[in-house]
Order: structure tokens, then C-alpha cells, then sequence
């Protein structure tokens, strides 16, 4: 158990680095494609939503969790290990895969997996649910190991990702766009034009998902 738990908190502090870089204090915009019309989800990231990905009980309040993780200062004690921990975490060090590489998204078909989701976003083996709050954003509520089309009602390709920092007032970078699309080229809904800077920075690399298994935690046998 107590190799475990060193594995798990080891997975925890990287990937607490790499949420905080990527995701803290952001939004992203998902836009895809439904019966030929353009849609779009709006989601925030905050430090109180990274405890729900990781499957790990804590003493700590969600915020305090995360300070906690970056900072170095989470031991054994700290935490209980839970039966979905090792799942989340075999997955959260490639969380980032939603935002800049093929990926889809769907709303959530209450197949019985006991979520507290609207809608989910993911790939094959990834799958990030999003609860809706009272500004319309989706707020990252649950990870899972699980092909997204096994939770959705129909996983729809997402065309575009779109960030900006969430005290910025329009979106300003392209985090991802799929092949053979130019995004203002879409018929994109006027609410969604008005959402978007007219300088946008396209920061997308290769579009290649990012396999970071070598950070995931082991479970002793």
C-alpha cells in the first residue's frame, strides 16, 4: 500500500504541473459538427476541479488538494486510495489529448456508469465530463478510462478547440483544428463569432496525441 500510495502522489505532482499549464484558469471551445450545424461547448478550468479527475479521497478541500499537489506537500497520510484511482490516473497525465489533438464529444446517454455529467469529451481511452454551471460552462466533473462512445448518445468529431484565459474576453488561440478545416470557413453561428478575437494564434503542433504512460502509477502486486 505504500508503494502505492508514493506511485499515485508521484503522478499526482506531474500531473498537477502539467493542469497548471495547460488548463488552470482557462477556457477552451470545443466546436463540432451535428446534422450539418455548427455547435460549440464552452468549458472552465479551475484549481477546485482537479481533484475530481484523480480518484484519490482526500482531507484536503478540493482547492487546498491541488495547492497542496503543485507545491510538493501531499504525503501518505494525506490520501486514501480509491477503487477508480489507478483508472483515473492511468489517463489524467493525458488529459491535454482533448485540447490539442483529434478527439469528440458528445451528451452523456445515462448508460449506467452513475455520472453527473451533461456532456463528455474525449478519444478511444479518455473521456472528461463536463457538468453545465449556472453561466453555461462546462465544469470538468469526472475522468474516465473509457472509450467516449460507450457514454455518449452520439460522439460528435470536433472540428476546432479554441482557449483563452478566463479573464480574457474573447477566445485568441487555436489549440486545435483538424485536418482540412479552416475554421472561418464554417458557418459559424454569430453567437460564437462574437466569442472569438479577430487576431486568433494558432498554436496547435502536430495534432498527434501525447502518450505519457511512463507518469501513470503502478499498482504493486
Amino acid at each position: 500500500m505504500r508503494k502505492d500510495k508514493l506511485s499515485v502522489i508521484k503522478t499526482l505532482f506531474y500531473c498537477a504541473d502539467n493542469y497548471a499549464s495547460i488548463f488552470l484558469n482557462k477556457n477552451y471551445l470545443f466546436i463540432y459538427r451535428v446534422k450539418n450545424r455548427i455547435k460549440y461547448q464552452e468549458v472552465v478550468f479551475k484549481d477546485y476541479n482537479f481533484k475530481h479527475l484523480t480518484g484519490v479521497k482526500t482531507h484536503f478541500s478540493a482547492k487546498d488538494f491541488f495547492s497542496a499537489c503543485k507545491n510538493r506537500r501531499l504525503s501518505e497520510t494525506d490520501i486514501t486510495l480509491q477503487s477508480t484511482t489507478f483508472q483515473k490516473l492511468a489517463v489524467l497525465p493525458m488529459l491535454q489529448n482533448i485540447v490539442c489533438s483529434p478527439s469528440l464529444i458528445g451528451e452523456y446517454n445515462n448508460s449506467g456508469f452513475n455520472l453527473d455529467s451533461d456532456y463528455l469529451a474525449g478519444k478511444e481511452l479518455l473521456s472528461v465530463g463536463f457538468r453545465k454551471d449556472k453561466m453555461d460552462y462546462g465544469v470538468p466533473n469526472t475522468l474516465l478510462k473509457l472509450s467516449i462512445k460507450k457514454v455518449t448518445v452520439q460522439a460528435h468529431k470536433v472540428l476546432a478547440v479554441l482557449s483563452k484565459k478566463i479573464d480574457e474576453p474573447n477566445y485568441n488561440s487555436i489549440t486545435y483544428q483538424a485536418k482540412g478545416i479552416e475554421l472561418f470557413e464554417l458557418e459559424l453561428p454569430g453567437t460564437l463569432k462574437n466569442k472569438i478575437a479577430p487576431n486568433l494564434l494558432i498554436t496547435c503542433d502536430d495534432q498527434v496525441d501525447i502518450a505519457l504512460d511512463e507518469a501513470a502509477p503502478t499498482k504493486s502486486t
